[in-house]
């Protein structure tokens, strides 16, 4: 054979290899096609649950507990909390995984207990009911897939339990998916870890249209959950502006007579808990978004809860507006130009019957306030100035002065700034008692004023006014009296 020959020969056999790998390439792209669409097949032919993810590990270090404070135990009102998302997702209504599990940490080292729905019913309803030293509820709207997987496994391990509101429209055939499925659904509804409630966002144009899409959703999802539904919740966004008109009509007739309880959309601010008598309007929830903190959850919480004034004070929250409020010890120091004034921060439905004893220190020329019983019906305002004591009230939204007393009889005389004032008030019914001694009121100063029944309940909060440069004025030995 010549080397022509050969040459010719090689190169046939190269082509015919190449042919042969060309062909082998096709064949596997053809099966990698075949398996990945066999493998979608699957995955929409057989249904299946996502697997659970391993709860965060969470430690709870001295500064992590520090950052939340209980309120009072054994209070018969109960605060619901309400999340969207638990995942690694961004977004507004978005918590991470392991800032959940560390909320869920603190509030059971703090001694909260999850309650069942029944027993949430006959607390708003007003009847007596067994509660843990400090109830709560947990709620998730939305239906996400991150209630099985995620928050679930978290609930666990922590010993609580939850309400997922599903719209049954969202509900998923197979996983995975953005929503849970029907097999998850179901498998959480009979752990005992799960209540379920229908969530739907409203909008309808009618009383007929929203009863039939009520009553259609409630059945689907009691078929999927395989149980009774007897609670709705508000979906937390209002999609339409429809709904603005239809809801409260809603609320009061079609939805109290399908469900045992009536959640309203979820809100941000302090928190409102549910109470004896709540069951006559939507029952507050308390919105959980990716800017809560354990501090901030603490401070929403303790600003919510319908307790009597504590003789202490200065344990609570305060808010200030137009200065600085700084807490030391038994003394609260107001610091600002023209006006500042520090609020309680707290829920004063039951502060009623309470008198407040303090001392106050300013520089000359401020003027002290003490406001009592403030609210949105009516306030009453005490101001200690240089050389007169004035008492003001609010009530039906207006502004009137009940008493002006010059105390400082001459020019070099000065009621605040000449040594601490020891103050005693106390507001009783229709009357308000107050008592001041210090100063250069040698034989102290008593005074009884009928104020407006408007003047009801409501917070405290202690403030200042100035003639416009900075000024600082100190209350100290703040205590409560209550049954004054």
């Amino acid at each position: 054979m010549t080397d022509n020959q050969r040459t010719t020969t090689q190169a046939r056999s190269v082509g015919r290899w190449r042919q042969r790998a060309r062909a082998l390439t096709a064949a596997a792209g053809l099966v990698a096609v075949l398996g990945g669409a066999g493998y979608a097949f699957v995955l929409k032919s057989f249904p299946y649950q996502t697997p659970q993810d391993l709860p965060p590990r969470v430690v709870l270090t001295p500064g992590i507990v520090a950052d939340f404070t209980a309120y009072l135990s054994g209070l018969p009102e109960v605060p619901v909390l309400t999340w969207r998302d638990v995942s690694h997702r961004t977004g507004v209504l978005v918590t991470t995984p392991h800032a959940f599990a560390t909320q869920l940490a603190v509030l059971r080292h703090e001694g909260y207990q999850s309650i069942g729905l029944g027993t949430l019913e006959a607390v708003a309803a007003g009847r007596p009911a067994r509660l843990p030293s400090r109830p709560i509820v947990f709620t998730f709207g939305g239906g996400l897939s991150t209630d099985w997987t995620t928050v679930d496994p978290i609930l666990r391990r922590y010993g609580f339990r939850a309400v997922a509101f599903i719209n049954p429209a969202d509900v998923a055939s197979k996983s995975p998916s953005y929503f849970l499925t029907r097999s998850e659904l179901a498998t959480m509804a009979s752990s005992g870890r799960w209540d379920i409630g229908l969530e739907l966002p409203g909008g309808w144009r009618s009383s007929q249209e929203a009863s039939a899409a009520v009553t259609q959703a409630l059945s689907q999802l009691e078929g999927d959950a395989g149980r009774q539904v007897i609670a709705f919740g508000w979906a937390a966004l209002r999609f339409s502006i429809a709904s603005q008109t239809t809801e409260p009509v809603m609320r009061n007739t079609l939805l109290r007579k399908k469900f045992a309880l009536v959640f309203g959309r979820p809100a941000a601010g302090d928190a409102s808990f549910v109470v004896g008598g709540s069951a006559a309007r939507p029952l507050p929830r308390v919105n959980m978004t990716a800017a809560d903190s354990l501090r901030s959850l603490s401070l929403r919480l303790r600003a919510g809860v319908q307790a009597p004034p504590p003789r202490n004070l200065l344990g609570l929250p305060w808010r200030s507006a137009g200065g600085r409020c700084l807490i030391a010890g038994r003394g609260l120091e107001v610091t600002g130009s023209r006006f500042a004034l520090c609020t309680v921060l707290a829920n004063g439905d039951q502060w009623i019957r309470y008198g407040l004893r303090l001392s106050i220190a300013a520089t000359s020329g401020d003027t002290a306030i003490v406001d009592l019983h403030v609210s949105p019906k009516g306030c009453l305002e005490i101001a200690f100035g240089a050389s007169d004591l004035s008492i003001k009230q609010r009530s039906v939204g207006r502004w009137a002065v009940l008493r002006q007393v010059r105390v400082a009889a001459r020019a070099s005389s000065s009621l605040i700034g000449a040594g601490a004032l020891q103050v005693s008030i106390s507001l009783v019914g229709r009357t308000l008692s107050l008592h001041v001694q210090g100063g250069d009121i040698r034989h102290g100063l008593s005074i009884r004023q009928s104020v407006s029944p408007q003047v009801h309940s409501g917070v405290i909060a202690l403030g200042l006014a100035t003639p416009g440069k900075p000024g600082r004025i100190t209350f100290r030995q703040v205590t409560v009296v209550t049954n004054a």
